[in-house]
């Protein structure tokens, strides 16, 4: 009886070993797979070295070692769209990180989504202030979206943390000489709309005395027209039938019309 309640205990022991071999067996093999990715990849042959991440994230999907080194890969490919999907899937798992968001930011950056990257460069300076390499990304990111100022005072920031970085000292220098360039075109730019603006209301303003004259030029004529007819001042318009007849000398206008009778006394 003893002997047949020790024999399960021996069987369970049995296969938790096995388990574990298979487990460290194929921890193992991920490894010497990981390895072997990585020789690829620093040899350049980054297709191969992808074939090899590819496996070994089939054996452990939530390796962000093997996520991170893909993504490198992708980005070095300039597959900058697969890279931010790998670098995201790294930080949903790894947290915070400043060298995989930095990755993420600059795939954003390259792929044009510009909103997106600053997004990024602003969280890694949340936690990281004095970063100079998510400084320079954000300056540059303003710098793409049209925000000038904003891109000369970032990389003056990133500048002060690098004094020694002559490049950076160069790129402010052309800013600050192309913002210069860029306010006094707004303002010629301004004073132009400006003169433009009084000038199409001068205009106008000619326009509508020169419409009021000739108005005023063709009403004279008409009143003109009507002296000349000997129409001016009459009485509205004569009713169908009012004829006018001339008048015989020594009948008065508005007599009327004899009788027979006071004519034949008349020619008598």
């Amino acid at each position: 009886m003893k002997d047949r309640r020790v024999l399960p205990v021996i069987c369970a022991a049995f296969f938790a070993a096995v388990l574990l071999w298979s487990h460290a067996a194929y921890a193992a093999d991920a490894k010497r797979l990981f390895t072997e990715g990585q020789e690829l990849q620093k040899a350049g042959k980054l297709q191969e070295a992808l074939k090899v991440y590819n496996q070994c994230l089939i054996m452990d999907p939530s390796n962000y070692d093997v996520m991170f080194a893909s993504g490198v890969a992708h980005f070095d490919l300039k597959d900058y769209a697969q890279a931010a999907r790998m670098f995201d899937g790294v930080l949903a798992f790894q947290g915070e990180d400043v060298r995989v968001r930095l990755y993420l930011a600059e795939s954003w950056d390259r792929l044009g989504r510009v909103e997106k990257a600053k997004n990024e460069y602003r969280r890694i300076l949340g936690y990281s202030p004095d970063n100079v390499s998510a400084l320079i990304g954000l300056g540059r990111a303003e710098f793409m979206s049209g925000n000038r100022f904003a891109a000369v005072e970032t990389f003056k920031k990133a500048s002060k943390l690098q004094p020694s970085n002559k490049s950076l000292q160069v790129s402010i220098e052309r800013l600050e000489n192309a913002n210069l360039e860029y306010l006094k075109l707004s303002e010629e730019l301004r004073r132009r709309a400006v003169i433009s603006a009084v000038n199409n209301a001068i205009a106008e303003n000619v326009a509508e005395q020169e419409r009021l004259s000739d108005e005023a030029a063709a009403r004279r004529r008409m009143d003109g027209e009507d002296v000349e007819r000997g129409t001016v001042g009459q009485m509205g318009p004569r009713a169908p039938g009012d004829i006018l007849r001339p008048v015989r000398p020594g009948r008065e206008m508005g007599a009327g019309r004899r009788t027979r009778g006071d004519q034949d006394v008349a020619e008598e």
